[in-house]
């Protein structure tokens, strides 16, 4: 009893062919419903049979397989057929079957037995830690060869608490290759200077201090001039680190026995309190003058009002809110620029710094920041990453060139100038509106005292 096997596999819509004597030819949708046809195997003689095995897969699983005899086709049903055909895969294989039966096409079909199909090569790519290469489920390897790297990549930085890693790929497999990068060693970083009220220093995160001293004032700058009724401010900047000291100037106490005091005769004095002095324990003299300089002072603001067309207090009110908004506008724009100007003198040291010291630190960075190197450029080092902290502080991402940075500080202090000139005005103008204001509210609390002095006499009666 002869006995010939042939396999086929298809994954339509491609067209594949396999080895054996006989092949079922193009396996495929017929397009009629869920049915598949295929064609007799080319090496068949004409009065050759065959049994068929169809088999149904999706993926790499059999969703159903299917025999028929000596027919070339047959249907999956719609139960088993769920989803697109262009999905599933059909694999066919034919056997040579013996009919024995009477010619007018009742037949069986002797049980010849079947063999199994010839094993074909398929590789998969496998790699270990060393190695990749392609192997058969029969266990047969083919191109096995040591890995091929491309260039690492840090998918994790090192910093001086926790330990990095990187990684590279095999550019043939895809095997990745993973590496712990040691934790850095710890670098002196003292950013900022820190100050308080009496010294200033610079401080590693580590809490190491370098640069610690007391404080270099320069001199006392008024901020706010005392009156007879309020007290005022100086302030003084360390030239070192820029703190700033504030300090209360008193209200400033007239004396008629103090030769030193004086007051502008041409501008209008705010009045002076006769019974807050006398209980201050001032004498008759003092009384005496301080009547006769209340009485030119009135005289001076009545004419201040007059001239400058006052006469309503709404008006008075108005302006003097005006100048001093105007003078607190022009000091907030000088103590703008004064600021950016020290940021300027600031951020242009710390770009040359940058510019002298980076070969150095480049150096060093190769150098795998060795503790050699560093103890032999210190300095240097130290000048270049206090430079890097400034520019982070800063939030600067490019570089100004200096030449910008002083042409900005020119024209600023150019405007401050101009400002400080209108400044000076504008205090002047603010200062004796203020006054006359002052004057004019005591006159009027005045007036009110004296006018429940007279009802009260009047109840009295």
């Amino acid at each position: 009893m002869l006995l010939a096997v042939c396999l086929m596999i298809a994954a339509l819509p491609l067209s594949v062919s396999a080895a054996g004597e006989y092949v079922p030819g193009n396996p495929r949708w017929s397009g009629y419903q869920n049915q598949v046809q295929w064609g007799r195997p080319a090496g068949a003689a004409s009065g050759d049979s065959f049994e068929y095995e169809a088999q149904l897969l999706l993926g790499d699983d059999v969703v159903e397989s299917k025999a028929v005899e000596i027919d070339t086709y047959l249907f999956f049903t719609n139960d088993v057929v769920t989803r697109p055909q262009e999905e599933y895969t059909i694999r066919v294989r034919a056997r040579w079957i013996m009919i024995v039966g009477d010619p007018d096409g009742q037949y069986m079909v002797a049980d010849v037995g079947e063999a199994e199909p010839p094993h074909e090569h398929s590789y998969t790519q496998k790699h270990d830690a060393a190695q990749h290469w392609q192997e058969c489920s029969c266990g047969e390897r083919l191109n096995v060869a040591n890995h091929i790297y491309g260039d690492w990549r840090e998918t994790k930085p090192a910093t001086e608490t926790e330990a990095g890693s990187r990684e590279r790929d095999c550019t043939v497999c895809d095997y990745v290759q993973t590496e712990t990068i040691p934790m850095l060693e710890h670098e002196h970083s003292y950013g900022d200077w820190q100050k308080d009220e009496t010294q200033h220093w610079k401080e590693c995160r580590c809490g190491e201090k370098t640069e610690v001293g007391n404080h270099t004032f320069g001199d006392w700058t008024i901020t706010k001039e005392p009156t007879t009724t309020e007290t005022g401010s100086r302030e003084r900047t360390c030239s070192i680190c820029k703190y700033t000291q504030e300090e209360t100037i008193p209200v400033h106490e007239h004396s008629i026995h103090d030769e030193a005091w004086k007051y502008d005769d041409t501008k209008v004095n705010l009045l002076v309190d006769i019974q807050a002095k006398l209980q201050a324990g001032k004498g008759a003299g003092y009384v005496r003058w301080a009547k006769v300089f209340n009485l030119k002072q009135m005289a001076q603001t009545v004419n201040f009002l007059t001239e400058h067309n006052l006469l309503e207090y709404a008006v008075l009110e108005e302006k003097s809110a005006a100048a001093t908004a105007h003078h607190n506008e022009l000091s907030a724009k000088i103590k703008e620029a004064e600021k950016r100007m020290a940021e300027i003198a600031v951020l242009r040291t710390h770009i040359i710094n940058y510019a002298k010291t980076r070969d150095t630190y480049v150096a060093y960075r190769k150098a795998g920041y060795s503790k050699k190197f560093r103890q032999e450029h210190e300095e240097e080092i130290l000048l270049h990453q206090a430079a890097k902290n400034a520019f982070d502080d800063m939030g600067v991402k490019k570089l100004p060139k200096v030449k910008e940075l002083q042409a900005e500080y020119a024209r600023l202090l150019e405007e401050k100038k101009k400002t400080y000139a209108e400044y000076r005005r504008s205090r002047e103008e603010m200062r004796e509106l203020l006054a006359v204001k002052a004057n004019v509210d005591r006159l009027l609390n005045m007036v009110t005292e004296h006018d429940t002095e007279n009802e009260k006499d009047h109840d009295q009666r």
